[in-house]
């Protein structure tokens, strides 16, 4: 049997679960009507709230307040300010992590 087959229906299921629980969209504001999303995945480091994401996403981006973090829907509204970020690119990554105000919801749990 390959390995493939080991997982079942129950992990799959698990693991989406997982997934849709720690992921929040990104929102960039970089004009008066031009506005661009993409996404992120919420992590606990050091007691710091922080979402990661590709650095890509903040190639335009030069002040906190263009960027909110906006929940999935779990009966969630409005969005969360960040307090600053860090990028590292170069030809083998693109990584960022942009750190939230407050845990405003359970993705951090």
């Amino acid at each position: 049997m390959e390995r493939a087959e080991l997982i079942t229906d129950s992990v799959t299921s698990a693991m989406k679960k997982y997934a849709r629980a720690h992921s929040v969209g990104l929102l960039f504001t970089l004009g008066p009507r031009h506005i661009e999303i993409g996404s992120g995945t919420c992590i606990l480091i050091g007691g710091k709230f922080l979402i990661t994401t590709a650095s890509h996403n903040l190639n335009d981006i030069s002040h906190v307040h263009q960027v909110q973090i906006v929940p999935p829907s779990r009966g969630v509204t409005g969005a969360a300010p960040i307090r600053g970020w860090s990028t590292w690119r170069d030809e083998a990554r693109d990584v960022a992590w942009l750190e939230s105000v407050s845990p405003l919801w359970k993705c951090w749990a």
